[in-house]
Formats: C-alpha cells, sequence, structure tokens
C-alpha cells in the first residue's frame, strides 16, 4: 500500500514537472512571437536589421505563438512532445546555417540581436530536455504513433485543409528566398521603377566604398525625390537626393558605404516618390565586408 502511494506521489511530481518544462517552452515561444511582433510594428526597416523578408518574420510569429499557446494548452505531451522537437530542430538548423553563411543574427528575436549561437544552442538545449531519458524518447516514439493514428482517422477534409495550409506557408517562405526572384516577379507585378546597386568586390571594414545605383523607370512619366530615409549612417548619398528629378529611362546616383563590421551587409536607402502609381522606391545595398577590427 505505502510503495503504491509513493510510486503515485513519483508519477504526480513527474507529470508536474513535464508541465512546468513545457510552460517554460511555451513563454519563451510567445516572447519571441512578441518580440518580432513589436519590431514589425515599430521599425520599417526590420527585415533589413535581421535579415529576413516580412512575410518570413510574419509566418514565424505565427508559428511561435500558436506553438507556444498549445504549449500551455495541450495535455498529451506525448504528441507536444513529437511537434517541439520538431519545430524546435527546423529553428536550430536554420540558425545554424545562418551562422555558417556569415549572419551574426539569425533573426528569431527580432531586432535584440541575439547571436545565432545562443539562439541555437537555447533549441538545442530544449530539444535534450525533451528527449533526455529513455522514457521521454519512448513517449515521443508513441506520440508519432497517435499522430499517424490521428491521420489515418481524420476526415479527407481536414487532411486536404492541412495539407493546403502547409504548403501554402512552404510557399510564402519559398517565394521570398533569392533563388525564387524569377518566380516572384510572375506571381507578383514588378513596380514601374526599379533599382539595382552594383559594386565590384567586397566592402572593406571602416572604409568608404563608393557604390552606383541605376535607376530604371519604365513608366510613362518621370518622377521626383521627395523624401529619402536609411536603415544605417553607414550609408548615405553623396548629394541631397531630395528634389532630384527622375526621368523616364535610367539614372544614376552615387553612394558613399562605410561597413562597420565584418560579414554579411544589407542596408537600404529608401526613396519617397510623387510619382501616381509608385510612392517609394527601395535601394537595397547587399554584400560582404572584409578586414581586420
Amino acid at each position: 500500500m505505502q510503495a503504491d502511494c509513493l510510486i503515485g506521489e513519483t508519477s504526480a511530481c513527474l507529470a508536474s514537472s513535464e508541465k512546468v518544462f513545457f510552460y517554460f517552452v511555451g513563454l519563451i515561444l510567445i516572447a519571441s512571437a512578441i518580440v518580432k511582433f513589436w519590431s514589425l510594428a515599430t521599425d520599417a526597416f526590420v527585415d533589413v536589421r535581421v535579415g529576413l523578408p516580412k512575410e518570413i518574420l510574419w509566418v514565424s510569429i505565427a508559428i511561435d505563438f500558436i506553438l507556444g499557446i498549445e504549449n500551455f494548452r495541450i495535455r498529451n505531451h506525448r504528441v507536444l512532445t513529437v511537434i517541439d522537437a520538431a519545430v524546435l530542430t527546423g529553428f536550430a538548423l536554420f540558425g545554424c546555417t545562418r551562422m555558417l553563411l556569415g549572419f551574426r543574427s539569425c533573426g528569431c528575436s527580432g531586432v535584440l540581436d541575439l547571436p545565432s549561437w545562443f539562439v541555437a544552442s537555447l533549441d538545442v538545449s530544449i530539444i535534450i530536455g525533451l528527449l533526455s531519458t529513455s522514457r521521454k524518447r519512448l513517449d515521443a516514439v508513441a506520440g508519432i504513433r497517435q499522430l499517424v493514428q490521428w491521420w489515418k482517422s481524420s476526415s479527407p477534409a481536414m487532411q486536404g485543409c492541412l495539407t493546403g495550409g502547409i504548403l501554402f506557408l512552404l510557399l510564402v517562405v519559398g517565394i521570398q528566398l533569392p533563388f525564387s526572384a524569377p518566380v516572384r516577379d510572375l506571381i507578383i507585378a514588378r513596380p514601374p521603377i526599379q533599382a539595382m546597386v552594383k559594386f565590384a568586390g567586397n566592402l572593406r571594414l571602416k572604409q568608404q566604398s563608393h557604390v552606383h545605383v541605376e535607376v530604371q523607370n519604365h513608366s510613362a512619366l518621370g518622377t521626383k525625390v521627395v523624401g529619402v530615409t536609411r536603415s544605417c549612417w553607414c550609408i548615405s548619398p553623396v548629394d541631397d537626393l531630395t528634389g532630384i528629378a527622375i526621368p523616364v529611362g535610367k539614372l544614376k546616383l552615387p553612394l558613399v558605404v562605410t561597413a562597420k563590421e565584418t560579414g554579411a551587409f544589407h542596408q537600404r536607402v529608401t526613396l519617397f516618390l510623387d510619382h501616381p502609381k509608385q510612392f517609394r522606391l527601395n535601394v537595397d545595398v547587399v554584400g560582404f565586408s572584409e578586414g581586420n577590427n
């Protein structure tokens, strides 16, 4: 009788500790969603600062928030372990890939600019916590079986909705990737006025580099720059661009770029126009900075 009570108390303690752990994971995910949402709401250049398109940030916010809520709501910890481990593994791989590509931040924390290695280490630590014991690993296997069984027993309509939602998210993310530019141009109409930045070689750390911006106006009307803003003081026009006319055809504008740190470089100058079909023109300077600190 006493042994049965001890076993019951042990099981209750384990269940309680698991709840606390999942609540901790939920808090981290919800906090990440809030920080990224605040960044999108308050910073016009958040995509430049974190190095990710805004569409991907919105998808990330949705995943973080929904999964964070589910960590408080779902009582089937076997299934929850599988979902958490799968999503966090994807986040960790994404962070490691960004780190290998030279980005300091994975973009997972908005403009807080947490290092990629820190976020990836946190994700891996949580995954280890989810699968640290043989019992937890067996629970994860059971959770996979439950998910497979749920999929088989669900209606075709439910399966279609879930598959369509996943494919839509993959399309939103995939269409933002650099190699998807031709497909993106087919789906989304290109603006009549575009800018292309040209410079040779890599940028040098803390040295001024002169960059040429080729503006192409494919519309039938000329326009004028009525305002200028930029993501960083490290990039600036040679002359004041406010009031400059952009005729039909091509126009070259010089910029001066001074990289403040090594690694991937991405900054933006936004020109506000008085054109009836396009009120802003983003000039993105993307490259790589090298040198000794």
